[in-house]
């Protein structure tokens, strides 16, 4: 049994890491303070290092003509995965208008159950503000408290994976991306 078992562990690894490649993730968050986007970088290589390796902060899409708030709406329509990185630090008002294009707007609807909120509790408080929580619980939205870097770095990887598990039906259709 032991060689049969061996076999289906290595196939079952291969249809999975064959599809990590094909799951676009965009993190969203603050670039500011400078330490705030290098948190966005970081998470970003984590992920890519981990085979998902169509993850992209906003500012890798260079649109031209369209500012910051329009090119993040977009970001939001084409992934297959949103992660919403909310710090006690950064400056959180393009999450805040980025959580409302997913409450307000009707193509955001089928795209929801892609979009994740990650909270970094800081002593005792959530870094999300009463009328955005409310707009995560009214979403219905999933939302992880963290507390440090890497407990933030489980949860991600953690929820990619169970994403690529949700879509693995759309993915396993679909060439791999690059932008």
């Amino acid at each position: 049994m032991s060689s049969r078992w061996d076999e289906f562990n290595r196939k079952y690894e291969d249809s999975v890491n064959s599809l990590k490649p094909r799951l676009i993730i965009i993190i969203y968050g603050s670039y500011f303070p400078e330490s705030e986007k290098n948190l966005l970088e970081c998470l970003k290589n984590f992920l890519i290092s981990n085979g998902y390796e169509s993850t992209y902060i906003v500012e890798d899409f260079d649109e031209q003509g369209l500012n910051s708030l329009e090119l993040s709406q977009r970001c939001l329509l084409f992934a297959d995965v949103n992660f919403l990185i909310f710090t006690e630090k950064g400056k959180r008002l393009g999450l805040v208008r980025e959580l409302a294009f997913i409450a307000l707007s009707p193509e955001m609807i089928t795209k929801a159950a892609g979009c994740v909120a990650y909270d970094e509790i800081f002593e005792q408080q959530s870094s999300i503000s009463d009328l955005s929580a409310r707009d995560l619980g009214n979403l219905r939205l999933v939302r992880h408290e963290y507390g440090t870097r890497a407990e933030l770095e489980y949860a991600v990887l953690s929820e990619a994976f169970w994403q690529l598990r949700r879509l693995s039906p759309i993915l396993s259709r679909r060439p791999p991306y690059g932008i």
